[in-house]
């Protein structure tokens, strides 16, 4: 399990410079492919590291956020019929509302993975989980934001972990 927040991922940016421009991951550091096609890439993997760089920058962009937190969507074709597909992120029918998005998935060899966001009292948050299960994760994720509000609210402490 990884929290990272911006502040630290900031700080990581500036250090290293642009997104994917810090040196490569170490091989016991992966967690999950990018994708199942093992017989063409098979070391091609992404870490919590690199989810959590990524998802701080589109975090920052504001139509990414609005589209990561919609609930449903709507979808029309040319011939007059619609469909309507759900958000398969769980957190954001969580009340209150602290979380608002990001991306989840699942490959056979990584397991259900999320990357959350959450803002609650001026604190932002991004929470990468890897490795779970469909039966854990929301919960898992849950946890990790109280873990983190209870921290912030005792300590002070932005909480870069």
């Amino acid at each position: 399990l990884v929290i990272i927040e911006a502040p630290f991922v900031d700080r990581l940016g500036k250090r290293h410079g642009a997104p994917g421009d810090y040196p490569p991951a170490r091989p016991d550091q992966s967690c999950v492919p990018l994708h199942e096609r093992h017989s063409y890439a098979p070391r091609q993997y992404s870490t919590a590291r690199d989810s959590a760089i990524i998802a701080y920058h589109a975090y920052r962009n504001p139509l990414i956020r609005y589209f990561a937190a919609q609930q449903f969507w709507t979808f029309g074709s040319g011939e007059g019929d619609s469909m309507i597909l759900e958000n398969t992120n769980d957190l954001l029918w969580n009340w209150p509302p602290y979380f608002n998005g990001l991306k989840g998935g699942f490959t056979f060899s990584g397991g259900k993975c999320l990357v959350a966001s959450a803002k609650h009292n001026g604190s932002e948050i991004i929470i990468i989980l890897l490795g779970s299960t469909a039966q854990k994760i929301f919960r898992d994720t849950k946890h990790l934001f109280q873990w983190h509000h209870d921290r912030l609210k005792s300590t002070g402490h932005d909480g870069v972990f």
